[in-house]
This record gives structure tokens, sequence and C-alpha cells, in this order.
């Protein structure tokens, strides 16, 4: 889920930090220019998390497991109505 990715990044980003202070400053030899156009995605809205109540939940998997309960819950809407799901890995 969403708490995993970002545990995992947290780990990655404290490890790169502190193996650039270590080598610091000869891993600047190390740098190189930024090859192709740069990129960037744009801020999560609710909208992102807009479940299709037509498609499986296997083909909507991957939406799920990315959600955030508090911020940007897992949606539909059928019949006029707005549900929300809730969406929690078993320990």
């Amino acid at each position: 889920m969403v708490d995993e990715l970002r545990q995992k990044q947290a780990e990655t980003t404290m490890r790169l930090c502190k193996q650039f202070v270590e080598q610091y400053p000869s891993i600047l030899d190390q740098s190189r220019k930024q090859n192709g156009e740069s990129t960037f995605y744009s801020k999560r809205t609710p909208s992102n998390s807009k479940l299709n109540p037509n498609k499986t939940i296997a083909e909507q998997f991957n939406l799920l497991r990315i959600v955030e309960n508090k911020s940007y819950p897992a949606y539909f809407e059928m019949n006029g109505t707005h549900y929300i799901l809730k969406v929690e890995k078993e320990a």
C-alpha cells in the first residue's frame, strides 16, 4: 500500500543522503548531465482515486494499492450515489 511505498522511499532517500555526505566532495566527480527532457507528475487529486464499477478489482488493483484512505480514498459512483471504499492490507 501507499504506506509501504513511503517507507521504502524514506529508507532509500536516507541511504542516498548518507552516501552523499560520506563521499563528499569526491562524489561530485561522478556527476553527469541529464539526458533527454525533464518530466514531472502532476499532484494527485481526489479524481485520481475514482474506480470504474464496470471493471474488476484485478483490473483496478494498482489504483487500489496507491490510494490513501484519509486524503484520497478509493470511490465510485453508482445510480447517483457516491461510495467510498477504505482499503487496508491485513498485517
